[in-house]
């Protein structure tokens, strides 16, 4: 593996397992396990993914910056003491969910060479009180695009994101209900 500038590995021949962590030039930090399952092998690659918050203000604004070293603004709600200076943190998951399907939808419409010509996405959601926090119940992705598009593509392309690609779905679907509607413009 040339790629790699730093390679730890362990064995452990009691469990059987065979357990890599690595870090390559581009910051991408991940592990990789082989687990011995009779003369089966299975190969299992993780990424570990960081974030990094930096205080702006003596209350609660932050500017988080992940691997793409793009800075995201944060802030509590005004309630609380926050000043509005970026979005709250559930809305940044909500905003997660929306990214990653639209990223996931165009991908899979591309590949049918179904173009949109404008797609945008409006999510609601509802929140309970759970103990001390909040949970998303339902949660609804509302797709609004329009082109030269086929509605069943349009269909099974969403249908595959929110219940298979969406990796943000997949951590929401832990609490909330999450379904979808279409608006072919």
């Amino acid at each position: 593996m040339s790629f790699l500038s730093e390679r730890i590995t362990n064995w452990s021949a009691n469990a059987g397992s065979y357990s890599c962590i690595f870090i390559n030039a581009e910051n991408y930090i991940g592990q990789e396990y082989f687990e011995q399952k009779g003369r089966v092998y299975t190969f299992v690659k993780r990424r570990i993914m960081e974030v990094n918050l930096t205080r702006i203000d003596q209350d609660y604004h932050f500017a988080a910056t992940g691997n793409s070293g793009v800075a995201v603004h944060m802030d509590a709600n005004p309630e609380i003491g926050g000043h509005n200076m970026g979005a709250r943190p559930m809305e940044m998951l909500l905003m997660g969910l929306g990214g990653c399907s639209a990223i996931d939808v165009i991908m899979i419409l591309k590949k049918q060479r179904q173009e949109a010509t404008t797609f945008d996405i409006n999510v609601t959601a509802d929140r309970e009180k759970v103990e001390e926090h909040t949970e998303f119940r339902n949660i609804n992705v509302h797709f609004k695009l329009s082109g030269d598009l086929n509605e069943d593509k349009v269909r099974k392309a969403i249908e595959l994101s929110l219940e298979k690609y969406c990796s943000v779905a997949m951590v929401l679907y832990k609490t909330s209900t999450i379904t979808y509607s279409l608006e072919l413009l």
